[in-house]
């Protein structure tokens, strides 16, 4: 019993070690330091975060256009880079088993990026539909907010 104790526990730090070692700087990026990091010339950058609701049992989706980009419990952040242009950034508590694009209960921001910026917004749950809904913020309280939480990886980490 104690064998198989050792076996998991150096399991879960191989994939914890393995995990954090990866770097995909094609798609979104969501490291502890993206957040503070310059951007990449000719870049956009979106920070997606969810303060503490007393929700914590559920998640909310974070699109990015087509491209989904992950999950956010509460006092965590997604941010990434992209190409600057006009997208919709989409949020939805969608169950498990089922893609956004077919729930009913999707909250959409349209948002013009620009190649220089950073984008703060705040995922808030409703009792209304949509369940969700995308706050833009302004950049010193998205600071102050950000540095409650933690990072969370995306969907292509």
């Amino acid at each position: 019993m104690l064998s198989l104790r050792i076996i998991l526990v150096n399991a879960v730090a191989l994939l914890a070690i393995t995990g954090c070692s990866s770097s995909k700087m094609t798609g979104p990026t969501t490291s502890a330091d993206l957040a503070s990091e310059p951007l990449h010339p000719g870049k956009a950058r979106i920070c997606v975060m969810r303060i503490s609701s007393g929700l914590s049992l559920a998640s909310g989706k974070v699109k990015d256009g087509d491209r989904m980009i992950g999950a956010l419990r509460q006092n965590r952040y997604l941010c990434w880079e992209r190409e600057p242009g006009n997208t919709v950034i989409r949020s939805s508590w969608v169950p498990l088993l089922k893609v956004i694009e077919e729930n009913d209960d999707v909250y959409e921001l349209p948002l013009t990026v620009k190649a220089g910026e950073v984008h703060y917004l705040m995922q808030q749950w409703r009792m209304t539909k949509p369940s969700t809904r995308l706050v833009v913020l302004d950049e010193e309280y998205a600071k102050e907010k950000l540095a409650e939480c933690r990072p969370t990886a995306t969907a292509e980490d």
